[in-house]
């Protein structure tokens, strides 16, 4: 029994009721794991604090970077597609439209900033029964915020090269393999500094990482990355960084896992 974990529910920040509940019921489900896989380095330390004796951590379950940083797009054509005007500063999130994810916080640090012609564009369709649609369009209305819903996709790259900032200011991620596509685009990234995350961003190198309820922060972040020189300087740098998450090493690291589990 070899159990890989996208995320456990359990992290720091979390509350008292998730490590009472979420990590006692992983720690006796423990007991009947031959080896435990990991994909960022909170949850491997928490790993191995339970009861099974052979824990290991892999750098994500892996992505096809090049499909992201290799794509030819006529920025300006796209966007005219997309709705987003050329001359706009497109800031991008990709995931579900629910409360884990955390969009509203965007609108109102771009609300905060003030930044002049931008739009938060999103693509992902809503969980169903949080009503996170319509609450991110109140709110937005709300604070005068321009913002675009493109829906559920399958022209992410070609996205993700039309934007100018990515995005994710989840209150829980496992590791985010949105944010490492964006920054496999070249996109400097504004992101929460929980969990999976902290994993490969770096404060000022590959964007800003900020506390999940942080308005300021998240509104002063997206002032420094409205500078097209600022995120011009931070390209290569992300472009760099996700080289160690692409499925030639993730697979690689998890073959030799199961070899040595297998004997």
């Amino acid at each position: 029994m070899i159990y890989t974990s996208h995320g456990f529910y359990f992290h720091e920040g979390s509350g008292r009721k998730s490590w009472v509940l979420y990590y006692s019921i992983e720690k006796f489900m423990s007991l009947f794991s031959d080896a435990i896989i990991t994909i960022n380095e909170e949850d491997f330390k928490n790993a191995k604090k339970m009861f099974c004796k052979k824990v290991y951590h892999i750098n994500g379950v892996g992505f096809d970077a090049s499909k992201y940083r290799d794509v030819i797009v006529n920025k300006n054509e796209y966007r005219q597609v997309l709705g987003v005007p050329p001359d706009a500063l497109m800031i991008l999130a990709v995931g579900e439209l629910s409360d884990r994810k955390n969009h509203q916080v965007i609108i109102k640090a771009m609300a905060k900033a003030n930044i002049p012609n931008s739009v938060f564009a999103i693509c992902g369709k809503a969980i169903q029964g949080e009503g996170t649609y319509d609450k991110l369009v109140n709110l937005a209305n709300e604070h005068g915020v321009n913002i675009a819903f493109l829906g559920h996709r399958h022209d992410i790259p070609q996205v993700c090269h039309c934007a100018d900032i990515g995005v994710l200011p989840s209150t829980r991620e496992g590791l985010g393999i949105a944010s490492l596509e964006m920054m496999a685009s070249g996109l400097p990234l504004v992101t929460s500094n929980v969990h999976g995350i902290k994993d490969y961003m770096t404060d000022g190198v590959t964007g800003y990482m900020v506390s999940p309820y942080d308005v300021d922060g998240f509104a002063e972040a997206l002032k420094k990355l409205s500078d097209s020189e600022v995120r011009e300087k931070m390209r290569p740098n992300c472009i760099k960084v996700v080289e160690n998450f692409d499925n030639s090493v993730s697979n690689k690291q998890m073959s030799d896992i199961y070899h040595e589990v297998l004997g």
